[in-house]
């Protein structure tokens, strides 16, 4: 199994506040986003996906995935329509289970991996917050997972466990979010189930700079 972390954003929402550094380099705690990002899957051999914009940082994150990661692969791409193009940009080549992540969440209390016998799997948490993603399912099998719409109490975390790279299939030039892939999977029948619903606060959310104050000194988070 691959852990591709998608990090090839443009940061905008961050830049507008004057951070020069990528959203995924930030300190929290005593080490970096990055650093909690990984630690909460455990040591799992990584592909790290990053914007040619940031490469002058490579060395650093080299660094942390050294030290995190059980073995690790950088790509560094150029802008991309969404996480769901970087995410096949970054699989090209990939055999065997993908499990997809992005670089703003810790994801506490969580047991790696969920299950090889789906075509995929949607980590979920509870939540009502109006930028996440929900997710409405029966008995545990998706029927819809919606962007930014609160269609259920089941906010997707960002992580998707993927039995194989069979999700290309579904991508194409108008697709811009994993979301969008995972619908047509489900319109096609394929096994799409979501994790049993895990706590709010077990999923440390920090996509906003907002969020990134608020959460950045979590008690929930432990010295690394």
């Amino acid at each position: 199994m691959k852990l591709v972390l998608t990090a090839a954003g443009k940061y905008a929402r961050f830049r507008r506040f004057s951070y020069e550094i990528p959203k995924y380099l930030l300190p929290v705690k005593n080490r970096t986003l990055l650093h909690h990002v990984i630690h909460s899957f455990g040591k799992l051999d990584v592909i790290f996906v990053g914007n040619k914009r940031d490469i002058r940082f490579a060395n650093t994150v080299k660094s942390i995935l050294y030290e995190t990661c059980n073995t690790f692969e950088t790509k560094w791409i150029d802008d991309t329509s969404g996480q769901a193009e970087t995410l096949v940009k970054a699989t090209e080549g990939v055999d065997g289970p993908i499990l997809v992540h992005n670089i703003d969440t810790v994801l506490l209390n969580r047991y790696w991996p969920f299950s090889f016998d789906e075509d995929c799997v949607i980590d979920v948490f509870e939540s009502s917050n109006r930028d996440y993603s929900y997710v409405v399912d029966e008995g545990g099998y998706a029927k819809e997972i919606r962007e930014k719409s609160v269609i259920s109490n089941k906010a997707s975390s960002g992580c998707y466990l993927f039995k194989d790279r069979s999700f290309e299939t579904y991508f194409d030039q108008d697709t811009r979010y994993i979301s969008e892939m995972i619908n047509k999977m489900i319109k096609d029948d394929k096994s799409v189930v979501v994790t049993n619903t895990h706590k709010a606060f077990d999923t440390i959310v920090m996509g906003t700079p907002e969020e990134y104050l608020i959460n950045m000194d979590s008690t929930k988070l432990r010295l690394l």
